[in-house]
């Protein structure tokens, strides 16, 4: 089965992405459908970028809050399920956070606590969020900037009991679990090997940077060595059916990023 490669949108990369495109390095795009779907003017230019492009893309949102206990009450998660369901990707995914408490948000991904309770929550609001949505959802794991003590499952074990659970695939980011693995000593590698593999649809390959002793996801630098030694083990375990280049800042430093490309595609063509 072929790799298909991908990268986030960014105005910023429009012009790299065309030629990657052109190059045969990039196969789809991956939009955040948030920036665009709340007005008629943004669906329009989100459809023409995507017309445009003339490719498949996917959708990956950062808004759902899924580990929120008052999912329900969101009164925007049936526009952005319609949304889906008219455009149709080929994939739709979404963070395991709660990023948002009612109408307010929080506009940071934070950690769920995890436990039974919290489980049963998280696996609820995604089979929700699925009911008659056209597209494959896939759930990602997120950099955790703390972690919450009364937690009482593993978060490898977490992860992998709520996609069986919900039914739904994954989107692995493997950046988040380099950056959790320097600031709380995950093993990454581990937590791989512990993910079902038949659900492991996606990745995600971005890089980051350190401040005052902590290591952000800042979608910010290429690629870390790690990040793709990561990649070369998870690829002895499973092909997935995409891998995606996230950049989302620092774009004066394009060139690197190019290189990401050319080096994921090769990887993923052996």
């Amino acid at each position: 089965m072929a790799v298909h490669i991908g990268m986030s949108y960014h105005p910023e990369l429009h012009d790299l992405l065309w030629r990657a495109r052109d190059e045969g390095l990039v196969d789809f795009l991956e939009i955040q459908p948030e920036r665009y779907i709340y007005s008629h003017f943004e669906r329009g230019q989100m459809k023409r970028l995507l017309s445009d492009f003339g490719t498949s893309y996917c959708f990956h949102f950062a808004c759902n809050s899924l580990g929120s206990a008052d999912y329900r009450l969101d009164r925007n998660a049936r526009q952005r399920r319609d949304i889906v369901n008219r455009l149709a990707p080929r994939w739709c995914s979404d963070h395991m956070t709660s990023c948002r408490i009612g109408d307010f948000d929080l506009e940071k991904n934070l950690p769920l606590l995890r436990t039974d309770e919290t489980l049963q929550i998280l696996v609820e609001n995604i089979k929700l969020f699925q009911e008659g949505l056209a597209a494959p959802f896939l759930l990602e794991n997120i950099a955790t900037m703390w972690e919450l003590k009364r937690s009482t499952i593993a978060h490898d074990d977490f992860f992998a009991r709520a996609v069986e659970m919900a039914d739904c695939g994954i989107l692995l980011d493997l950046h988040n679990l380099y950056a959790d693995q320097l600031n709380h000593g995950l093993d990454a590698r581990a937590f791989i090997d512990r993910m079902p593999a038949h659900r492991i649809r996606q990745l995600h390959l971005a890089g980051g940077s350190s401040h005052d002793g902590y290591y952000y996801d800042g979608h910010d630098h290429e690629v870390p060595q790690v990040v793709f030694e990561l990649l070369e083990h998870l690829l002895t375990r499973v092909t997935p059916e995409a891998v995606i280049l996230e950049r989302e800042a620092r774009f004066k430093d394009l060139p690197r990023v190019w290189d990401d490309l050319v080096r994921i595609r090769g990887m993923c063509q052996r």
